[in-house]
């Protein structure tokens, strides 16, 4: 990412999904020698662009996991990593990021809507066959 960057992400076919659950962010410097130079992200999550922290992530692991508490629809990656003068070091490097994305609630309206329709349909074709010819 480079020091001090600010990154946002969206996911999903359409910009700005909705997504929760878990979130994993996979770390390119990963298992990190305690010798080497640490590394760390603040992670934000966000709706109709109000942000809120949901914790620092560091490059100790290979994949940062973090609870997300809320919906959001923007994830958004600020590099914390501390620069000693005269490092070389790149900051946090991401990878991967993985989240969950938020059943869409008219999906599941159609597919009720659906089989109701169907069920209607096979009493009618009960009904008929019923009749006297």
């Amino acid at each position: 990412m480079g020091y001090g960057a600010i990154v946002d992400f969206t996911f999903g076919p359409e910009s700005h999904s909705l997504f929760t659950g878990f979130l994993k962010i996979s770390e390119v410097t990963f298992n990190n020698r305690a010798t080497s130079a640490l590394e760390s992200v603040d992670v934000w999550g966000g709706r109709k662009g109000v942000f809120v922290k949901l914790g620092t992530l560091t490059n100790r692991a290979a994949v940062g996991e973090l609870a997300l508490d809320g919906v959001f629809d923007t994830l958004r990656l600020a590099d914390t990593t501390f620069v000693p003068r005269g490092s070389s070091s790149g900051g946090y490097d991401v990878d991967q990021i993985a989240v969950a994305a938020v059943p869409v609630p008219a999906a599941g309206f159609l597919l009720l809507s659906g089989l109701a329709g169907f069920s209607v349909l096979r009493r009618r074709r009960q009904d008929v066959s019923t009749l006297p010819r």
